[in-house]
């Protein structure tokens, strides 16, 4: 029995990355350890530093990455195993799976490029207002599927550039950057199970009373909506179009073949809102509310719904569930070896006479910079935790701190820092120096945002 195995040669740039992503962390082992960093805290961090290495370089799937994680803590025995898997007991990665779920069954219907397609009718198809249809699109199945919905614009997307034959044009770059700019900002105000779940496990470790649910998230954050807004009326004004066009009878023709909805579209839509709905209710009755993420979405499989089959199930990410938990087991692991605790001490005496604004600016700069090296879950993971340590001695609100670092995440300079951002601009229609100017200029505009609006609010609403 023999098999064919295709093998590509590295090339020197791969081969200096990979040097790196294991040379780096074994420098870290050969440190001599002290009475504070000790032995076990050089091991995790040169774990932890070989994961987000592979992350940054782009080395491997996010499914070796957070198998790296969990088998490193585990064999090198830093942690015990009830620290280390103890995500697997939390209910965050069975509602990434869950949600997941969801938005692929959503996809697959076509329900979501139904309500895409009449909202851009309903608000108008000209240029401008196609625009704006594609936004509003973005954002609304953001919230349908707790901010998925890059994975599901672009392909929208592209199909109304061809559409209209607009080619690699500026008309394209702006029907690419709305989509983008709807999707990717609904995550800086609707809950997702993975971000939050991190951002929960940090603050729980300065306040263990914080629960952060899908209306407490909303009700944080919404003012973000208005920076949304702000991005596209700053894409209008830089990229007006050379020729309007009228996508009417494009949208028109697409909402025909798709003919009237059936069953399977509005029991899948029903099950959407039902999670929505339970959510809110949860909010107000003291229900746990990741029992409606958790369950709901898998009554598709009743006797008599009809919804899914099996294959669907096997199209689920579930890479991305396991990745998920990996980080959460970096806070688990560093909360258990008292990092976050060691670094609050250490800068203690410098917060104490930096103003709070100060701390804040510092907060978002650290973001930024790391943004160019790390992806977001990976800055998440690995620095929520002891920065929201740093802005407790503060007397910061550990989710002021975790709702800043989270926020400035979505902003990107260049594509590669986000992988929303990046999926729009692989299909090509984006160009690299338009979106590095467009998006430089949202990024100021973002930092005069958080400190103009967002900051002045979660102080009156007494967060």
């Amino acid at each position: 029995m023999s098999a064919n195995c295709n093998t590509v040669k590295m090339d020197v740039n791969t081969k200096i990355k990979w040097i790196i992503t294991f040379v780096v962390p074994i420098i870290l082992l050969f440190v001599p350890p002290g009475e504070i960093i000790t032995n076990d805290i050089y091991t995790f961090l040169a774990i932890t530093l070989f994961a987000i290495l592979l992350i940054a370089f782009e080395l491997t799937d996010t499914l070796i990455v957070g198998i790296a994680l969990f088998t490193g803590y585990y064999v090198s025995g830093v942690a015990p195993a009830e620290a280390i898997f103890s995500p697997w007991a939390g209910t965050a990665v069975w509602i990434t799976i869950a949600v997941l779920f969801l938005a692929t069954m959503l996809d697959e219907c076509g329900v979501l490029k139904r309500i895409a397609i009449v909202s851009i009718l309903k608000i108008g198809c000209s240029y401008k207002r196609t625009l704006w249809g594609l936004w509003f699109a973005g954002i609304l199945i953001g919230f349908m599927t707790s901010s998925w919905a890059h994975y599901i614009m672009p392909p929208f997307c592209l199909g109304v550039c061809k559409a209209l034959n607009l080619g690699k044009s500026r008309e394209a770059f702006g029907v690419f950057m709305a989509g983008a700019v709807g999707a990717i900002s609904s995550m800086d105000f609707v809950y997702n199970p993975a971000v939050t779940a991190i951002i929960e496990s940090a603050c729980r470790s300065i306040d263990p009373t914080i629960t952060i649910t899908y209306v407490s998230y909303l009700s944080h954050n919404w003012p973000m909506i208005g920076f949304s807004l702000i991005s596209m009326f700053l894409l209008q004004f830089m990229y007006k179009p050379l020729r309007d066009f009228d996508s009417k009878e494009y949208f028109k023709k697409e909402l025909e073949s798709l003919g009237p909805m059936n069953i399977v579209e509005k029991k899948s839509l029903t099950l959407c809102l039902a999670v929505i709905a339970y959510a809110v209710i949860a909010a107000f009755a003291n229900l746990p509310s990741a029992y409606g993420f958790m369950i709901i979405p898998w009554l598709a499989f009743l006797p008599g719904m009809n919804i899914v089959n099996n294959t669907m199930v096997k199209n689920i990410n579930y890479s991305m569930a396991i990745f998920v938990a990996a980080c959460l087991a970096i806070g688990s692991v560093g909360q258990y070896l008292n990092i976050g605790t060691i670094l609050a001490d250490f800068v203690e005496p410098y917060a104490a006479e930096t103003s709070k604004n100060t701390l804040l600016f510092g907060i978002w700069f650290i973001s930024f910079c790391l943004n160019f090296l790390l992806t977001p879950m990976a800055v998440l993971s690995a620095l929520a935790a002891p920065v929201i340590s740093v802005a407790g001695v503060a007397d910061i609100s550990p989710l002021v701190a975790g709702y800043l670092m989270n926020s400035n995440l979505t902003q990107v300079i260049l594509p590669y820092e986000n992988a929303g951002w990046l999926l729009f601009y692989s299909f090509g229609f984006i160009k690299i120096d338009e979106f590095v100017k467009y998006m430089s200029i949202r990024m100021l505009i973002h930092l005069i945002y958080c400190f103009v609006v967002m900051i002045p609010y979660w102080s009156l609403i007494g967060i």
